[in-house]
């Protein structure tokens, strides 16, 4: 599974630093959001419109996904590939899920959406609207 880091710099780096789902433009060709246009998860790279500035499909709308570091204050853009602690009682996950998770507005969508969702659940936790996403660092 990425950390929290490598799932931001996957979900919204890139050269411009933007992202798919806050451009303008019906959100449903991007984004598999609650109803529409899927009634559950999309086909993997349906919404291939969506793609991240770093070319990864489906972080947004199908499920929220596990990530491997444990829940803790997220430091942010000063800290260089930042990691959780070693150990804690609930692990992060990240992402926006086909069934919800709208809380934040945003102006240019006309209805609220956070892509960049923040939460923890137990390990122990399952949820349709939790999955995972298998990575690995890239050589360089």
């Amino acid at each position: 599974m990425p950390t929290e880091a490598e799932w931001e710099v996957a979900a919204t780096r890139g050269e411009s630093g933007a992202t798919p789902w806050a451009a303008e433009g019906p959100l449903a060709e991007r984004a598999n959001l609650p109803g529409e246009p899927f009634e559950a998860t999309a086909p993997v790279g349906a919404l291939a419109g969506g793609a991240s500035p770093e070319g990864v499909l489906d972080l947004v709308g199908n499920v929220a996904e596990w990530q491997a570091d444990w829940l803790a204050p997220y430091p942010g853009a000063d800290v260089v590939n930042p990691r959780g602690p070693a150990q804690g009682s609930l692990r992060a996950v990240r992402g926006a899920w086909f069934g919800g998770c709208c809380v934040e507005p945003q102006p240019n969508l006309g209805k609220p959406f956070n892509v960049r969702l923040r939460d923890g659940l137990a390990p122990s936790s399952r949820a349709v609207s939790v999955g995972f996403r298998c990575a690995r660092p890239i050589a360089r």
